[in-house]
């Protein structure tokens, strides 16, 4: 980048010494050429006792847009703008967060502007995860085992998502449970369970939540099938017979 100066100026270029544009402070039309990518800082002052600062952005290239190619469902995310060079003037996503309420792939509207008024505007892809769900852990055997519990106890349900992920996890209505035929045949519609004095809790230690199941002492004798869903649409079910 070139300035031009009037005579009888000085300058200084990024904290360096103050340099006349021309040796002997005389010559009209002087120039500046001013090289590299980056915001530079240039300090003037004139022979008059004048002075003052500017900023010299010199900037080629557009700005970068990143988006990470996958999510964890129901974490707080957002595209992150960047340029090397004069630095991000603006930048703006839609949506804002980014969307990650439900599971599978989505795209984000991004527009970014440097101080020199390069932009890139696009739609970037992005994928969100489902719960990395494991479990269930003892006291349930998973399927295709049928757990034998009393009827009217309280069972706990134990299960990892690979971290904390908050307490507002499952989908309206569950965890549930249905009925069944000891043989295997669901008879009846999900029917929400009674959460029981224990609660829901998270142990960071072992990584476990524990929802404590509490059964109704009218199931003796019967068999359910109990069924776990999550909001981003993971399901997970385990049978019992009560005794």
């Amino acid at each position: 980048m070139t300035i031009s100066g009037a005579p009888g100026i000085s300058y200084s270029l990024d904290g360096d010494r103050f340099t006349s544009l021309d040796g002997d402070l005389s010559t009209p039309g002087t120039q500046l050429v001013v090289n590299g990518t980056g915001v530079h800082s240039l300090d003037f002052r004139g022979s008059d006792g004048s002075h003052g600062s500017l900023a010299v952005p010199i900037d080629v290239s557009d700005p970068t847009v990143l988006v990470s190619p996958t999510y964890s469902f129901g974490s707080v995310a957002r595209a992150l703008c960047a340029d090397a060079g004069s630095g991000i003037a603006s930048c703006s996503t839609v949506p804002d967060p980014l969307d990650t309420s439900s599971a599978g792939p989505k795209t984000v509207h991004v527009r970014a502007v440097d101080r020199v008024g390069r932009e890139f505007e696009g739609d970037l892809p992005y994928s969100v995860t489902s719960y990395s769900f494991t479990g269930f852990f003892s006291p349930i055997a998973n399927l295709p085992t049928v757990n034998i519990a009393n009827a009217g106890s309280s069972v706990p349900i134990k299960f990892s998502l690979a971290g904390f992920r908050t307490f507002n996890l499952f989908a309206q209505g569950y965890p549930a449970s249905q009925a069944m035929t000891c043989g295997g045949a669901v008879t009846g519609s999900p029917q929400p369970t009674t959460l029981g004095p224990e609660g829901f809790t998270y142990d960071p230690l072992l990584d476990q939540y524990k929802y404590v199941w509490k059964t109704d002492r009218r199931w003796m004798g019967t068999c359910r099938q109990l069924m776990v869903r999550l909001q981003d649409g993971t399901e997970k079910r385990a049978n019992f017979r009560f005794q």
